[in-house]
């Protein structure tokens, strides 16, 4: 069995969720991990410096894998779903979208997916945090930064740590690499 991992606008190989997942379900299935990216169809409607900063980014996690990466281009779900029927893929997992044009996307292809008896798993975000899992005393979902900080930071336990560069003291707030609540 093969599982894919599609990657999206998530090109992190370290603390990825979704990758961590693939890796893990891979390894617990015992089966091979293929790893693709889709260059979508609005490629071409991109600037000129964003779409060379996406070709460098795609061309270096490529590089970066050790069975490298499956490129194509067009229409996302079609892409996958050819690339999972050579493959005799029948799971693909995936970083989830939380923005109107992300979901759009991931709604295609896993409705694309699911009608060749595809499963697509969705996992994480591209935040550190998922939106709407951290809310206000009230409950309602947080949508600026400052309330999202503060009961944070309320609870962080403060460091007194000596800077490397003078003999003054900077307060550094503990907080890990990745966040978690």
């Amino acid at each position: 069995m093969t599982i894919l991992f599609w990657f999206r606008r998530d090109l992190r190989v370290q603390d990825n969720e979704a990758l961590t997942a693939a890796v893990a379900r891979a390894n617990t299935d015992d089966a091979k991990l293929l790893a693709s990216y889709v260059f979508s169809e609005d490629f071409d409607e991109l600037s000129p410096i964003r779409r060379n900063s996406l070709i460098t980014s795609v061309r270096n996690l490529n590089g970066s894998l050790p069975q490298g990466l499956s490129i194509s281009s067009g229409k996302v779900e079609t892409a996958l779903v050819g690339l999972c029927q050579q493959h005799g893929v029948k799971l693909v997992f995936a970083t989830r979208s939380f923005d109107t044009k992300g979901m759009l996307e991931q709604s295609a292809v896993a409705e694309a997916l699911y009608a060749v008896g595809i499963s697509l798993q969705l996992v994480g975000s591209n935040y550190a945090v998922e939106p709407g899992t951290v809310r206000k005393e009230d409950g309602s979902p947080i949508r600026v930064y400052t309330p999202f900080i503060l009961p944070r930071l309320r609870t962080t336990p403060w460091k007194v740590v000596p800077s490397v560069t003078s003999t003054t003291m900077r307060y550094l707030c503990s907080i890990p690499t990745v966040v978690r609540f």
